[in-house]
């Protein structure tokens, strides 16, 4: 055997080891993750969860697992957007430890001798507590109640936590309004004054000239002429006739409204009270819809209209609700405002300025 094949056949060998080196090395980074989540150590993995309890800013909140879906314990009426309760759930089944203080000092140095916040959970066979204490970092110091082990969290788990009951609530869809399905406005002031906004449709035929996208011997455009049928709406201010555009704006409005937050589900009377809808202003559409059976309805939407709240930026809101215990909602103050201020003069100045 000659010195170049040996050489060569060494080189082979060579290249043969680090081909296998390399391979290992890929199997082995490929499977660092597993290994890892195999060697993570968990705060709780539970399963099965039926009741979750906490409390924050002061409000005490409690769900109970129905089925599928989860509900607000005092009430199962209550519309429950579930979201925070599924992530709550998912993040319970794998709570993942950041960090893991075997020999915790004195619990104050945490803020677990008096907890920010306690979450209950009940399964189906057993009850858990888990005391959350004070930030470190972007984490949270946790402790399950009866443990002596003290761990660091994501702030995961806190987000889900960390809303009130109004926050968790399905808020109302108010229905699209536009010029062609809105017959009526009418606003009811607090001294008792209506105003009435009235429409009415007609249908006319009109001659309309196309191109055609021809042209003939003189290079000129060949039009022809067909007929259409065209809606005109012409609208009425308390039984009188309006300019034509008048009410453009004051129908942007209406288009535009939509229910901005919950603040109080099936409030008391004093809470009414306070928000200034025992002798609110009023405002009620009436507009027409097309029924899942291709029918045109009638649907009417009724708001009280109360107090600003504390911002200014909103005002306090029944929807299509006049009980002694309504839910109140928050919608924007601006524009509610305006579409209270139904007057002649403002809905002609919206002409003059165009005008201009």
């Amino acid at each position: 055997m000659t010195k170049q094949i040996k050489q060569l056949l060494i080189l082979v060998g060579v290249l043969v080891v680090l081909l296998g080196a390399y391979i290992a090395l890929r199997v082995w980074n490929a499977g660092a993750e597993e290994r890892a989540e195999a060697q993570a150590d968990y705060v709780l993995t539970l399963e099965d969860i039926q009741r979750l309890t906490w409390d924050y800013s002061g409000e005490d909140l409690d769900f109970l697992r129905s089925g599928e879906s989860w509900t607000w314990a005092p009430d199962s009426a209550f519309p429950l957007e579930e979201s925070n309760l599924t992530g709550l759930e998912e993040t319970l089944a794998s709570l993942k430890a950041q960090r893991v203080i075997e020999a915790p000092d004195a619990l104050a140095d945490y803020g677990l001798d008096t907890p920010d916040m306690t979450l209950t959970v009940e399964t189906g066979s057993d009850t858990v507590k888990l005391l959350i204490g004070d930030m470190t970092g972007s984490d949270y110091y946790v402790m399950v109640e009866g443990e002596d082990r003290v761990y660091t969290i994501d702030s995961t788990l806190i987000t889900y936590l960390e809303c009130s009951l109004m926050d968790m609530m399905v808020l109302p869809d108010i229905p699209s309004m536009s010029e062609s399905n809105v017959e009526q406005v009418e606003v009811t002031l607090t001294d008792g004054t209506t105003h009435q906004l009235t429409k009415v449709t007609e249908t006319r035929e009109e001659t309309v000239e196309t191109d055609t996208g021809e042209t003939d011997e003189n290079g000129e455009a060949v039009t022809e002429t067909t007929t259409q049928t065209v809606t005109v709406y012409t609208w009425y201010l308390d039984g009188e006739a309006l300019s034509d555009g008048a009410v453009d704006d004051y129908l942007t409005d209406l288009g535009a409204l939509y229910v901005s937050a919950a603040h109080a589900y099936r409030a008391e009377s004093s809470e009414v009270i306070s928000c200034g809808l025992t002798a609110a202003e009023r405002l009620t559409i009436v507009l027409t819809q097309t029924d899942e059976d291709g029918e045109t309805v009638e649907e009417q939407v009724d708001l009280r209209v109360g107090n600003d709240d504390t911002s200014g930026s909103y005002v306090y809101v029944t929807l299509n609700d006049d009980s002694d215990t309504p839910t109140i909602y928050l919608m924007n103050a601006d524009r509610l405002e305006s579409l209270l201020d139904l007057s002649r003069e403002t809905l002609e100045a919206t002409v003059s300025a165009d005008s201009e």
